[in-house]
């Protein structure tokens, strides 16, 4: 069904990443599973994706500056933060550097899969 949407995920925490992938490949979505943001940017220098998912506090390059990044190259992608961080200042932050959404850990993956589609 969503065979054409390729989606970069950035997550260091293996546990939630191999979930996430297995959760978004079962909907029908490729998965390109990055364990930290330097790695992530590398991804999406080489590839083309549809979608971002981004972990906030990853080694080497947080999502903030990860998303920073990406959006100097691509100002439509879609983003969203998946994240620990709760407060209203790392909300804000997010959608300040350009994030479509921002869902808090931990999440139903029910409601992720609706924030993707949507």
């Amino acid at each position: 069904m969503n065979q054409e949407i390729k989606i970069l995920l950035a997550e260091d925490d293996p546990s939630l990443g191999l979930l996430l992938v297995d959760l978004l490949n079962r909907e029908g979505y490729t998965v390109n599973l990055c364990k930290d943001g330097e790695h992530a940017l590398l991804e999406f220098e080489k590839q083309t994706f549809d979608f971002c998912l981004l972990d906030v506090m990853m080694p080497k390059k947080d999502g903030f500056e990860v998303a920073k990044l990406i959006r100097q190259s691509n100002a439509l992608i879609p983003i969203i933060f998946i994240t620990a961080k709760s407060l209203k200042e790392d909300r804000l932050k997010g959608y300040g550097l350009g994030a479509d959404d921002y869902i808090t850990k931990p999440f139903e993956e029910e409601e992720l899969l609706y924030r993707i589609r949507a």
